[in-house]
């Protein structure tokens, strides 16, 4: 996967996962709650369609161990939102 296709499939995700926990969410829940809230949402979906953005970007991990903390990482990042992830893989990739 190119870094085009991958910075648009995983700001896809984080737009979606921002735009459901909002939606869902947004109107009863505020603060630190809704990042949790964000965090787990995005930490699950990461998790079962397996999104590791360290591996997307050349960072192999040899344990399944270390492919869920990945995935983990990724989570975080897709609940941040897309305008986060587009800096954090801008600034990780190589130019």
């Amino acid at each position: 996967m190119d870094a085009v296709a991958m910075l648009a499939a995983l700001s896809t995700v984080a737009f979606v996962v921002e735009s459901a926990t909002e939606y869902l969410f947004g109107s009863w829940l505020n603060g630190n709650i809704l990042r949790w809230v964000a965090f787990g949402l995005g930490v699950a979906v990461c998790l079962f369609y397996h999104l590791n953005v360290l591996a997307m970007l050349g960072i192999q991990a040899d344990t399944r161990e270390a492919m869920i903390v990945g995935e983990i990482v990724t989570g975080f990042a897709v609940s941040r939102g897309s305008d986060f992830l587009h800096q954090f893989v801008a600034s990780k990739s190589p130019a």
